[in-house]
């Protein structure tokens, strides 16, 4: 069952708003990491996006199931 682009977009979006709080608590200068820090973070940032994505396919074709839409198999 192909779920085409759809968890790669939900997945960015709700990994995004998490980032997205590290942005700005770092352009307003209330959070400053160190170079290692920063690395953890990446490779945690990272970790997530690779769970997300796997759920939110889950997610997404158990939706599509559920819903009844299958792509249709041609002939030949």
């Amino acid at each position: 069952m192909p779920s085409d682009d759809a968890p790669p977009y939900v997945a960015m979006v709700v990994v995004l708003q998490v980032l997205a709080l590290f942005v700005v608590l770092f352009y307003k200068g209330y959070y400053d990491p160190g170079w290692r820090m920063a690395a953890v973070l990446l490779v945690i940032l990272a970790l997530v996006c690779m769970v997300a994505l796997r759920i939110t396919k889950g997610a997404i074709i158990g939706i599509l199931l559920k819903l009844g839409m299958k792509r249709e198999v041609p002939n030949g």
